[in-house]
């Protein structure tokens, strides 16, 4: 029963299933695993028990073997593992900080190379996405493969049954910054933007085909606070067809960015919406600026205009979509949102 449980809970992630050993672990290669949690408590009823995953590397690598948590939210007791633990934390469904992927990639490169027989073990809370995204820039870090896309389906194929390992578009682009760094040698700094306004590009309408929203707002968040909100965009075809907000005062964002977007239920589809508002999160993004004006990334381009204002643009299909499709599957396909910066000295600041 519990066996059966553990292979549910694990869904598309390929079991280690040899020696006498069922775990939700994965050889990448070699020397490189992605493994699930390793559980106490009632936990280890449905994800991998820490004393059978103690067990087993005890068993398979005794004395060469090193586990990276990178959870934020979660520990154990690190004396199961000989203290043979390091912790790199960011939390889930999120990417981490530039410099946390500089210093994991480098710590993994360290400890594979002190000895032949050395392992690496890599997990989070399922051991996919924020595993996955070390994993594929580790990758590009040791030359393993040459482009952020093939790290993303060898980890992939590896991982997974059905080859969807990192799934989240924003982990996904942090990669692509990796990357970015590794091949052009340019030294990663946190550099600041002026957020000028945010622009609605094909932006749906609330009459059609069963939108489930009558209006969108945004929110730009840094530490966890939000740093600005708009105004609310109906969807109207007249205004979301193009709309921009401007920011009443412009806002210096630094480093990593979240930008978030909320919807209010359409009263058709909802008519207690109009007595109990309640939005609902649709999508969200995150970005670095220091990679905005530098054109680093392959889903999202920067421009200037006349003006002097850089234009960064995502589109809809490299959101992290936070309602399972309810609602994004109506917007139109080439829904985008575009964000505008100006370099700080150029606002004399």
């Amino acid at each position: 029963m519990t066996l059966a449980l553990r292979r549910l809970v694990s869904q598309n992630r390929r079991r280690y299933n040899e020696d006498g050993f069922d775990l939700d672990l994965t050889y990448i290669l070699p020397n490189l695993i992605a493994m699930g949690f390793p559980a106490d408590n009632y936990e280890r009823f449905y994800r991998n028990s820490i004393g059978e995953v103690t067990r087993f590397f005890e068993a398979k690598h005794a004395n060469h073997y090193r586990i990276y948590n990178l959870c934020s939210e979660r520990t154990y007791d690190f004396s199961r593992f000989r203290f043979n633990v390091v912790v790199y934390p960011f939390e889930d469904h999120q990417p981490p900080s530039i410099e946390l992927i500089k210093a994991c990639c480098s710590d993994l490169d360290n400890w594979l190379g002190l000895h032949s027989e050395n392992v690496a073990a890599i997990h989070c809370k399922a051991g996919k996405g924020r595993t996955g995204l070390i994993i594929c820039s580790y990758l590009l870090h040791s030359k393993r493969v040459r482009t952020p896309s093939e790290a993303l389906e060898f980890y992939g194929s590896a991982r997974t049954v059905d080859s969807l390992g990192v799934t989240i578009p924003s982990q996904q682009r942090y990669i692509n910054y990796y990357y970015h760094l590794l091949r052009t040698g340019v030294q990663y700094c946190n550099k600041s933007l002026i957020f000028h306004r945010l622009q609605v590009m094909h932006g749906p309408s609330s009459s059609g085909e069963e939108y489930p929203c009558s209006s969108l707002t945004f929110s730009v968040l840094q530490f966890k606070s939000v740093v600005w909100s708009s105004n609310v965009v109906p969807l109207r075809a007249s205004v979301a067809e193009n709309a921009t907000i401007h920011t009443e005062t412009p806002v210096t964002v630094t480093a990593d960015v979240l930008v978030e977007c909320h919807g209010m239920p359409s009263t058709f589809l909802s008519p207690l919406a109009g007595f109990f508002p309640r939005k609902e999160k649709l999508f969200q993004f995150w970005f670095n600026t220091f990679f905005v004006e530098h054109e680093a990334d392959d889903v999202c381009a920067s421009s200037s205009d006349d003006d002097g204002l850089i234009a960064w643009s995502i589109p809809s299909d490299r959101f992290d979509v936070s309602t399972k499709d309810r609602g994004m599957r109506n917007f139109p396909p080439n829904f985008r949102v575009r964000l505008w910066f100006r370099l700080p000295d150029q606002d004399g600041r």
